[in-house]
């Protein structure tokens, strides 16, 4: 259903690209809901992260961090598709597994410091901008899980 109206809606050109972009998104959604299932599993019934004292809550992190995967595997499968497919052809592999990395990682840097962000601040009831939310950034960013999420993420999807 959802291709024929894409069929009736787009040229061949725009259909082929999000074909191509499309996936990205999915892949990264699936990614995130596995993320939040073993999140939830290894917290069990806790409401705060043990290592960093933040609160946590499973309903509005699966609304968060699911949309919030699909959303960034959308860019970057628009990033994949119009930049880097074309751009590091002429590069060797092992420049493009590094480059593509090093891109991977500062996206999901962004991604994780906006949805911590949003996430505590709806927790806590309190603005994004509130000096307690950046508090429990800086926990979150300092601590172990927060590097190994983003250095794992970055070379598993590469």
């Amino acid at each position: 259903m959802i291709i024929h109206y894409l069929e009736l809606m787009f040229s061949n050109l725009t259909r082929w690209y999000i074909r191509r972009i499309l996936p990205f998104g999915v892949i990264w959604m699936i990614f995130g809901l596995l993320y939040n299932i073993i999140e939830r599993g290894l917290l069990g019934n806790s409401d705060v992260y043990p290592a960093t004292g933040n609160p946590y809550n499973f309903g509005l992190s699966v609304l968060m961090v699911v949309p919030g995967s699909f959303f960034l595997g959308i860019l970057v499968g628009i990033l994949e598709v119009f930049y880097l497919d074309n751009r590091l052809d002429i590069y060797s592999l092992w420049l493009k597994i590094l480059v593509k990395t090093l891109i991977y990682i500062i996206l999901i840097l962004l991604f994780l410091v906006t949805l911590t962000t949003c996430v505590n601040s709806i927790n806590l009831n309190v603005s994004p901008f509130d000096p307690e939310v950046f508090k429990t950034l800086i926990n979150f960013a300092s601590a172990f899980a927060f590097w190994s999420i983003v250095i794992y993420s970055g070379l598993v999807i590469t």
